[in-house]
């Protein structure tokens, strides 16, 4: 399914890498956006769920947001 001979290609390489970074990265953002909170500015561990919270309804409603915008523009005569 996977032809690993294409890791031979330093670019395919390179791009293979950094979005497999990426991809850890912004999975374990959930997890460490608390920590940060609670450790690093001193939040106490309501605030920092607040906080969190607050964040991921954003996304949520950007994403909702997105997809109304597109399946309405979608059907808007030219």
């Amino acid at each position: 399914m996977l032809d690993f001979s294409l890791l031979h290609l330093p670019t395919f390489r390179a791009s293979f890498i950094g979005g497999f970074l990426f991809r850890v990265g912004v999975g374990a953002l959930p997890f460490l956006l608390p920590l940060l909170l609670q450790l690093g500015f001193k939040l106490d561990p309501f605030q920092s769920g607040l906080i969190t919270f607050s964040a991921a309804v954003g996304a949520l409603t950007m994403k909702a947001g997105r997809v109304r915008f597109s399946s309405a523009s979608a059907s808007a005569p030219c």
